[in-house]
């Protein structure tokens, strides 16, 4: 478990109503669909502690400037060697999602099929879903929704529309036939978009709360 970490003012945009309605959303999909995503608990505010801002590094520092306030959302870590597939260009789909199927059981990859096959059920009665299309996929065959605050419009664009259609249904073929799209030596896991729970010692995730680290 850690935290995402907001600006709860970002460039004279208030946002904590905005984190609220993603985490409700989140929770509605999750009651309905039995969805996964990775809200832990409701997010809040707090003022920014001096530690926070001395501990900034790296493009933090441009990213953030000064914040008055904070929202932090309690989050749930993701499974080590997870995948996160995008529709707005499938070569880069059907690589990460090859990339990750050869290290899957035969049990997991019917299961992401399985699951694959709901996720479109579940876009297809919110269709906000399709902006910015984000699925995570982990060795077990199991997805979890992202960044659900891109869904907060009902209805998706026409771009967006023109990205999902097919898409996760490329993702199944892929998953039961490997020779539809054969991974490429050219691309190392690094450039894959693979999820690895070793990160960079700047930008560590804490697992303390920021009032913690006061």
């Amino acid at each position: 478990r850690g935290y995402l970490v907001g600006d709860s003012n970002f460039h004279g945009v208030p946002r904590f109503a905005e984190a609220v309605e993603a985490y409700t959303y989140a929770a509605k999909l999750e009651s309905e669909y039995d969805i996964r995503h990775f809200y832990a608990d409701p997010p809040y505010e707090m003022n920014t502690p001096p530690l926070f801002m001395r501990n900034l590094g790296g493009p933090y520092v441009k990213h953030f400037g000064t914040p008055k306030g904070l929202i932090i959302q309690p989050s749930r870590t993701a499974p080590e060697g997870s995948i996160i597939i995008r529709c707005y260009n499938h070569n880069v789909l059907y690589k990460r999602t090859a990339a990750i199927v050869r290290k899957m059981s035969g049990k997991a990859k019917k299961n992401l099929v399985k699951e694959l096959e709901i996720q479109n059920h579940v876009v297809e009665g919110n269709p906000g879903l399709m902006n910015d299309f984000q699925l995570m996929i982990d060795k077990e065959g199991r997805t979890y929704h992202l960044d659900l605050n891109r869904a907060k419009k009902e209805k998706a664009s026409r771009q967006d529309r023109v990205y999902f259609k097919g898409c996760l249904e490329g993702a199944i073929k892929c998953v039961e036939d490997p020779a539809f799209c054969r991974e490429s030596n050219q691309f190392p896991e690094e450039q894959l978009g693979l999820v690895s729970n070793q990160l960079p010692e700047e930008n560590q995730e804490s697992n303390q709360s920021p009032e913690e680290n006061q």
